[in-house]
């Protein structure tokens, strides 16, 4: 922590400049000043900083009436008042100043000014005193921050338990993955998804019957009572962008499965899926993702959250055009007069590789523009291609469904259509995806 008598040094030094600031329009006058400007210095509360910048400030101040040749009793008068405040002086009436550091601080501030007038003085000692505060108090707390969070960083925890393991999470400046669900082999992060009751208690509603690496195809949700459920990518709360929260999401036990004891919960989870076709990407390429937050609330009365998110870009090869929406398939995939003039068209499918040469497959979605992508082409998606495109023994993307690097080249413009042209390639264009989700 920072030393309270920094803080309130500091504050009071902020404080008396800020009130330098307004006597700008003064600047212009000469000599004289009142004494109080000078005295001001004199004011600081000893007992709110350290000793030896109370010790400074009064040489400073020292400095500052033998410089403007002030009468001897009313210096005296100003060093009584820091006596008064806590500031210990010598037999004779001086003041002691280690290394002479506030003459140091008085004679610094003397030559900034020409001819300065005591208000600007005393601003101009201000400045030097607030300066050497914020130099030694500031370094030594952000030593002691990096400390503690260094600290921190080294506790390894297995699972959330209770409340009191908040203070190990990332938003505390900890190692742990809060927002992230823990797995059974010891990985993952600290969120035991895996103590919630599932629904109907069938096991297929069990967290590792749908786990945050999304191999399944499948994502892990609770409803307002803390109950899970496995719910596929096509599912309504995926499709319709719900986002579901809980207030009784448990804490976890050291054993798989078991919540902690006691009737403590998590208070605010809440978790989101989606599923589509990224803005501007090649047609072959659809996404599915999602993203957990787990907040609280700190013992200061702050609120942090914790953020999960997980995602995949997935290619797929040519479908059976049955799969989709007939009027779809004229229109961007038929031979008509109006799908040839517009820019579309099965001869032009099939050289940018968007439909076989019998005609008999097609990409699964029809168009490069994330809004086109029909309710239809994204169940295909996910029914097709997705709960195919992973080695459930590696729980690993097969080859076959990863997106190429480059994109196809595209004859010109004014014999394709826009809706066919992408701009970039899939995998950026998911990740400005899941940027925004």
């Amino acid at each position: 922590m920072l030393d309270a008598r920094c803080l309130g040094g500091i504050a009071i030094t902020l404080f008396l400049l800020q009130a330098c600031s307004t006597e700008a329009e003064f600047q212009g006058r000469r000599g004289g000043g009142d004494l109080g400007d000078i005295e001001g210095l004199a004011r600081l509360d000893a007992a709110s900083i350290l000793d030896e910048w109370c010790e400074a400030a009064v040489e400073a101040r020292n400095h500052a009436c033998h410089t403007f040749g002030r009468k001897a009793l009313a210096c005296e008068d100003a060093q009584q008042r820091l006596g008064q405040a806590g500031c210990s002086s010598t037999t004779d009436g001086g003041f002691a100043t280690p290394g002479a550091q506030g003459r140091q601080i008085g004679e610094a501030a003397a030559p900034s000014l020409p001819g300065p007038s005591a208000s600007e003085f005393h601003c101009a000692v201000l400045q030097q005193l607030q300066d050497s505060l914020g130099s030694t108090c500031f370094k030594n707390h952000k030593k002691k921050t990096k400390t503690q969070a260094k600290k921190a960083n080294t506790k390894v925890l297995a699972v959330l338990g209770g409340p009191k393991d908040f203070k190990f999470c990332a938003s505390h400046g900890g190692s742990a993955q809060c927002a992230a669900c823990r797995e059974k082999d010891g990985s993952g992060g600290a969120l035991a998804c895996d103590a919630a009751r599932p629904a109907g208690k069938r096991k297929r509603n069990l967290y590792s019957s749908c786990p945050d690496s999304l191999h399944t195809g499948k994502v892990f949700f609770t409803n307002g009572g803390g109950t899970g459920w496995c719910t596929s990518f096509w599912g309504i709360n995926v499709i319709k962008g719900t986002t579901l929260s809980t207030t009784q999401f448990p804490f976890g036990d050291r054993e798989w499965g078991q919540p902690a004891a006691g009737k403590a919960k998590i208070k605010s989870v809440l978790t989101k899926a989606g599923v589509g076709h990224s803005h501007k990407a090649p047609l072959a390429s659809g996404y599915f993702w999602v993203k957990r937050l787990v907040e609280h609330t700190t013992d200061d009365g702050r609120k942090v959250a914790d953020v999960m998110k997980k995602g995949y870009v997935v290619c797929c090869p040519l479908l059976p055009i049955k799969y989709f929406e007939r009027h779809v398939n004229r229109k961007f995939f038929g031979n008509s007069k109006a799908a040839i003039k517009k820019g579309y068209g099965a001869e032009r499918a099939i050289k940018l590789g968007y439909l076989s040469e019998d005609k008999k497959l097609r990409t699964v979605f029809h168009q490069i523009w994330a809004a086109g992508a029909t309710l239809r082409e994204k169940w295909v998606f996910v029914k097709h291609c997705v709960e195919k495109a992973f080695d459930h023994n590696t729980q690993q993307l097969k080859a076959a469904y990863k997106c190429p690097t480059k994109l196809p080249k595209i004859p010109r413009p004014r014999l394709t259509s826009p809706d066919w042209r992408p701009w970039m390639i899939a995998q950026d264009a998911f990740s400005l995806t899941l940027k925004a989700a």
